[in-house]
Parts: C-alpha cells; sequence; structure tokens
C-alpha cells in the first residue's frame, strides 16, 4: 500500500479557528472552486452531459442536436462518471492522505528552540500579541509558509464534486460556519444587516461570497467545486 501523501492547502484564520478543537461550529468540510470551470463553446457547464476533451480538465457540454463535429476531441459520458473522474482528478489527494495546513504566520526570529527552529505565532491564535515583544505586526499569508512551520494535519475523509448550491443545510453547518449562543448563524457579509441569520445554507453563501464573489466565482455563478471531508490528524509541529 502506497504512503499516504502530503499536500499542503490554505486557510484564513477564520477558517483555521473553526477547524480546531473544541470549536463550537466544528468544520470538517471545505468546497475550493475548480479552476479552471468546466465549461463548453456555449459557456460555463450547467448540463447533465457532458464531454470531457483530451486536454485534462477540460470538459464540454454535448447537446442534442448539435453535430458530433463539433467535439469530434471529446468523449461523452454521464454527468455521474464525470463526476468521479474529477474526485480522481482531485488537487486534495484521496481518502488516507494527509493535508497540511497552510495559515497567516509570522516567525519570531529574536529567540531559538534548541532544536533551531524558529518558533512560529500563528494569526488564528495569537492575534493578540501582534505587534507585542518579538511578534511582527504583519502576518505572512498561508502561501508563504513552509512545511516546518505547519501545526495543523488534516486526514482525507472523502473527495467529491458538485455545484455550490447543492450544497445541504448538514453540510454548511459542517463548514464551521460561526453560530451564536442563541443557534443563529453568522453573516460574513461585509456591508448591511443583521450579523446572524437564521438559515445555515445562507450563512454559507455569504461565508463563500466572501472569498470567491470578487474572483467572479460566488454563489450566484453556481460553480463546480471540489468537497473535501477531513478529519483532524494532528495539532502541533513535527
Amino acid at each position: 500500500m502506497a504512503d499516504p501523501k502530503k499536500i499542503p492547502i490554505s486557510f484564513n484564520a477564520d477558517g483555521v479557528r473553526a477547524i480546531l478543537p473544541n470549536c463550537p461550529g466544528k468544520k470538517t468540510h471545505t468546497r475550493r472552486v475548480i479552476k479552471p470551470q468546466p465549461k463548453s463553446k456555449h459557456g460555463p457547464v450547467p448540463g447533465d452531459c457532458i464531454s470531457q476533451s483530451e486536454r485534462r480538465g477540460i470538459f464540454s457540454i454535448r447537446s442534442e442536436g448539435e453535430g458530433v463535429e463539433q467535439y469530434e476531441n471529446a468523449v461523452p459520458f454521464a454527468k455521474a462518471d464525470a463526476i468521479e473522474y474529477w474526485r480522481e482528478e482531485s488537487p486534495y489527494g484521496e481518502p488516507g492522505d494527509i493535508l497540511w495546513v497552510r495559515e497567516p504566520w509570522q516567525s519570531m526570529t529574536s529567540t531559538v528552540f534548541m532544536n533551531g527552529r524558529f518558533p512560529v505565532a500563528y494569526q488564528a491564535t495569537d492575534a493578540r500579541k501582534e505587534g507585542h515583544g518579538p511578534y511582527e505586526k504583519v502576518w505572512h499569508p498561508p502561501k508563504d509558509m513552509p512545511e516546518w512551520a505547519c501545526r495543523l494535519w488534516l486526514k482525507v475523509a472523502s473527495v467529491r464534486v458538485e455545484q455550490v448550491q447543492d450544497i445541504s443545510e448538514a453540510d454548511a453547518i459542517a463548514e464551521g460556519i460561526g453560530v451564536s449562543w442563541s443557534g443563529a448563524w453568522r453573516n460574513y457579509a461585509t456591508t448591511g444587516k443583521p450579523r446572524y441569520i437564521l438559515d445555515p445554507r445562507k450563512s454559507f453563501e455569504t461565508l463563500f461570497d466572501s472569498i470567491y464573489a470578487s474572483q467572479e466565482f460566488g454563489w450566484d455563478a453556481n460553480p463546480w467545486v471540489w468537497v473535501v471531508e477531513f478529519e483532524i490528524e494532528n495539532v502541533g509541529r513535527r
């Protein structure tokens, strides 16, 4: 049996806090937009009949009445088979693989551990220390975190593909959306009120838009996403 792959995955500070133990709204799922989106000559794929182009990762629709010559380099197959193909192409591995989490961080270079590694601070749990003592005022983005600084390791439980609006209420809660003491869900919209709303799917919609709307992959566009389910494998630097 092959050893599990180790794959980096980035989360912002809110996402990390939602994953860490003892979080009231435990995060066990993450949805990541497929890039590039499956598309045809007529725009993004919305249909039930999908074709796989010879170019990996690009898909097209073959609608009723269209000439086969338009898709001479494509092999038509059912939507369910296409979804299985996408799952196999997942950049987030397969069940049993390990995701090492990249998060906003900084290295405190004024001191050194006995083993020679720099101590690391994490915005998700150390934000109050920002600018005090050895802590800097600027956090490095997740993409710049090296593996040696990682303190959160996740094991992939499952990977699937769906359009974001297919999310169920239970899965929206599993995305770690914030919850108030009264049981209402956080509104992640940067403008407007209320701060909390009653529908968990609507809460996730505002969270998704806060990340992807500026990239033109917002909720209303209903993009195809990787759905990665995970569990904590280890907390602490290795």
